[in-house]
């Protein structure tokens, strides 16, 4: 087992240097909740890319009125740390502290629903399936656990100095976060007296199996729409000199794949090209694929793993 901290705003000043040199195998930092950021997070995600240490952000899911949807949630989460650089897989924060307008949790069909639509928003615009945080009290509203969130990885609070037994619920946990304020937080680098403490159950090798590729600006594939009301020809070349091969409606969506002088590459298999000038955002977008090691190297699977792990510790955007 491995010991890793969770942080936010009420951590203050963050050093992650001095939180990696204590001890520290991995980080997670709160990104989001219902629609705006923690106050901490802009600082924090420039501030924890050069020291080295894996690190992944969580979003608590806001059930107060007045709050987004399960889709508005994950689809802001998604877009504020999309371009981030996060090396362990995002997470939903399900839990509810009871307090200042706070409700209960949502039980039953009404919890699991809440979490498989932010699971796949998740998942539809980062290419990822994030890892669920939460307490008994969330296992036991979303119980009986199905088989599809149970294949999904799990970060449970328990508060104990044994491990929760999840035997009622058939489901592992991953991570623990077994001390809520019981680190030391002079220690680890941050202005509170105290910070969360957590175990990933497993070793390093296992935790970078739970890392996904870094997804940076240049894996997205955006849609767009064509605004030239009288249409917009496509040609099979970047420039006025190619010939025109088709016409596109007003309206009409695409994806653009490359852009070369002005001009954006509409096929990712062929050569159709439209003026950029003619297209706008609609805010959507897909995930290209991302390669791991080249195919034409061999290597054991033991040395991918330490090849992987120092990539991963250097934070490497190519792995």
């Amino acid at each position: 087992m491995i010991t890793g901290y969770d942080v936010s705003y009420w951590q203050g000043i963050i050093d992650f240097q001095k939180m990696k040199s204590a001890g520290a195998n991995f980080v997670y930092i709160k990104a989001t909740q219902n629609n705006f950021k923690d106050a901490k997070f802009l600082n924090n995600k420039e501030l924890v890319k050069d020291v080295g240490l894996p690190f992944g952000f969580y979003h608590f899911y806001d059930l107060r009125d007045g709050s987004l949807n399960a889709k508005g949630q994950a689809s802001y989460f998604c877009e504020q740390i999309k371009n981030t650089g996060f090396t362990l897989p995002p997470v939903m924060d399900f839990e509810s502290p009871g307090i200042n307008g706070y409700p209960d949790l949502p039980t039953g069909d009404s919890a699991r629903n809440i979490v498989m639509t932010f699971f796949d928003t998740i998942y539809e615009n980062l290419g990822v399936y994030p890892m669920l945080y939460t307490n008994l009290s969330g296992l036991n509203a979303l119980s009986p656990i199905p088989n599809w969130l149970k294949s999904k990885n799990l970060w449970t609070a328990y508060y104990n100095d044994t491990e929760p037994s999840m035997s009622k619920y058939g489901w592992n946990y991953k991570f623990w976060q077994y001390g809520l304020g019981k680190g030391n937080g002079e220690k680890y680098g941050v202005s509170s007296k105290d910070i969360d403490s957590n175990l990933f159950i497993g070793t390093k090798e296992e935790l970078l199996s739970l890392m996904e590729v870094n997804i940076t600006e240049e894996n997205f594939i955006y849609e767009y729409s064509v605004t030239a009301t009288v249409g917009l020809n496509v040609r099979n070349k970047p420039n006025t000199n190619g010939s025109i091969v088709d016409k596109l409606m007003y309206n009409t969506k695409v994806y653009v794949y490359e852009v070369t002088n002005g001009w954006g590459k509409i096929d990712d298999d062929n050569d159709k090209y439209c003026s950029m000038q003619y297209l706008q955002k609609t805010g959507n977008y897909i995930i290209q694929e991302i390669e791991d090691i080249p195919e034409e190297v061999e290597y054991t699977d033991k040395e991918k793993l330490d090849i992987l792990w120092e990539q991963y510790l250097s934070n490497k955007q190519n792995i």
